[in-house]
């Protein structure tokens, strides 16, 4: 969504707008023909060219992680007591570098780099 200039804290949890509907949209804004495995290829392609770029500005894995807040349970209301659970969000970060073709520190493989022609940038 950002990649098009759409919000994706709105389109993407309220799932307003489809993937092939935005597709359609890109197509139709620029002449294109592009599919959507091309679509979401530009977005991983944009994902991990910002990785690269924090990393390169001194960020790291270190700076994915959430405050000390998020894990102290909630005060009041339906989730009461219920905080997030520190082993579990690092399985989930641990999941998605994977996930991304990014190694377990955060850093894209040389592998997905040469995959979405961005040895240039690392």
């Amino acid at each position: 969504y950002n990649s098009v200039g759409m919000c994706d804290f709105v389109g993407i949890p309220i799932g307003s707008l489809k993937l092939k509907a935005l597709r359609d949209y890109v197509n139709a804004a620029t002449g294109w023909d592009m599919s959507l495995w091309e679509l979401l290829k530009v977005g991983e392609r944009a994902n991990t060219m910002s990785r690269i770029f924090n990393l390169r500005e001194g960020f790291s894995a270190a700076d994915d992680q959430l405050p000390d807040r998020m894990f102290e349970p909630l005060q009041n209301g339906k989730l009461k007591g219920i905080g997030l659970d520190r082993q579990e969000v690092g399985e989930a970060l641990e999941l998605y570098y994977n996930m991304a073709g990014w190694g377990n520190n955060g850093v894209p493989t040389k592998a997905k780099l040469a995959e979405l022609d961005l040895l240039w940038a690392a």
